[in-house]
C-alpha cells in the first residue's frame, strides 16, 4: 500500500466533508485510519455512512485531549500499513489530485523522507480567504527552519507527506504541548539528512474556525513550546559538522535570529494571557521570569497589557 491518511478525529461539523474529500481521489492505493478521541459527536455514525473498505475505525475509551493530541497523531501512525503517512485534520480538505501528484514526486525523489505541497486557507463555507507562498522544488533542513524563523513559510501538518519508515524511525512525530510547532519540527527532524520536497500546486485545503487548537488553548502550554522548539533548533544547529560554506552561513544566520524570533513568540502567547485583567496569570509569569527570560521592560510591557488592553 501506498498512502495511509490518519484522521485523529474529535470534532465532527465538517467530518463528513473531509471525509468525502479522501474518497474522492483519483488514486486508489491508500487507507484511511480514523482514531476517535472519545469525541461527544458521534463520529461513528458519520463513518457509517461511508461503506468503503479503505476506512478503519478505532475509538479511544478516554479522550487524550489537545495537551497531549500529538499521542493521537502516534497512534494514527502505529495502524498505518502504507509506504507513506499523511495526518488529516478533521476539519480540513485535499485536492482530488493530492495523492496523485505525491506520488509522482515521490517516484522523482525516493530517497527524500518528507514532501510538501502549497495550501490554501478556507473559511467555514469552504471559501479560499488566502494562499500560502510558493517554495523551491527542493530546499535543505537550514534553509526550510532559516526561512520559517522569518515567517517566509507557511505550512500546516496536512500538508506533508512522509516516509512511514521514517516516522517509525523517530518513534513518531516529535511531542509538544497541544501540538504547537510539532509540525515544524518533525518536518525539520525528516529534512535533515535529504531535504524537503515542495509541490507548488494547491492541493491541500486548511479550514480557519474557532475551534481550531491555534485560535484555542492554553498560552502558557504555547509559550513553553516555542521554548522546546527554540531548544530544539539550537542543539540541532551546534551538532552540525562537517558543513559546507553555504550552510555555514545559513546557521550563522540563524544563531543571529533564533532567540529573538522566539522570545518574540513567547511574548506574544504571555500577553494573551495576561490581557484583560488577568492578574493571577501576570503573577504566574513574574514568578517565571527566569524562564522565559523576561527583561524588566519585557515585565513593564506585560504589566500595561494586564491593565489596559
Amino acid at each position: 500500500m501506498k498512502f495511509s491518511i490518519g484522521i485523529p478525529a474529535y470534532k465532527g461539523v465538517f467530518f463528513e466533508e473531509c471525509l468525502n474529500s479522501l474518497l474522492q481521489q483519483n488514486y486508489s492505493d491508500f487507507e484511511i485510519i480514523i482514531v476517535d478521541d472519545a469525541s461527544p459527536d458521534n463520529l461513528i455514525q458519520i463513518v457509517e455512512k461511508f461503506q468503503d473498505k479503505r476506512i478503519q475505525y478505532y475509538r479511544n475509551d478516554k479522550n487524550i485531549g489537545a495537551e497531549n493530541v500529538v499521542d493521537n497523531w502516534n497512534r494514527c501512525l502505529q495502524y498505518a500499513k502504507g509506504e507513506y503517512f499523511l495526518l488529516m485534520g478533521d476539519d480540513d480538505k485535499l485536492s482530488p489530485f493530492y495523492l496523485e501528484r505525491f506520488a509522482k514526486y515521490i517516484e522523482k525523489y525516493p530517497l527524500v523522507n518528507v514532501f510538501h505541497c502549497r495550501t490554501a486557507i478556507i473559511n467555514q463555507q469552504s471559501e479560499i480567504i488566502n494562499l500560502s507562498e510558493g517554495w523551491p522544488e527542493w530546499e535543505s533542513m537550514l534553509d526550510n527552519i532559516y526561512h520559517r524563523l522569518r515567517d517566509r513559510r507557511v505550512q500546516f501538518i496536512s500538508d506533508f507527506v512522509y516516509k512511514t519508515s521514517f516516522l517509525n524511525q523517530i518513534n513518531g512525530f516529535v511531542k509538544f504541548p497541544l501540538a504547537w510547532n510539532s509540525d515544524d519540527v518533525t518536518a525539520f527532524e525528516a529534512a535533515d539528512r535529504n531535504g524537503i520536497v515542495h509541490i507548488n500546486e494547491i492541493l491541500f485545503y486548511y479550514r480557519t474556525n474557532p475551534y481550531n487548537i491555534s485560535t484555542t488553548g492554553n498560552w502558557y502550554l504555547k509559550a513553553e513550546a516555542m521554548l522546546q522548539k527554540e531548544k530544539w533548533i539550537r542543539c540541532k544547529i551546534n551538532s552540525m559538522d562537517r558543513m559546507n560554506k553555504q550552510d555555514q552561513i545559513i546557521c550563522l544566520l540563524i544563531r543571529q535570529i533564533l532567540f529573538s524570533q522566539s522570545h518574540s513568540k513567547v511574548l506574544q502567547e504571555l500577553s494573551n494571557g495576561v490581557k484583560g485583567r488577568k492578574a493571577y496569570n501576570l503573577f504566574q509569569v513574574l514568578k517565571e521570569h527566569k524562564r522565559f527570560r523576561l527583561t524588566l521592560m519585557d515585565s513593564i510591557h506585560l504589566l500595561l497589557i494586564c491593565l489596559f488592553k
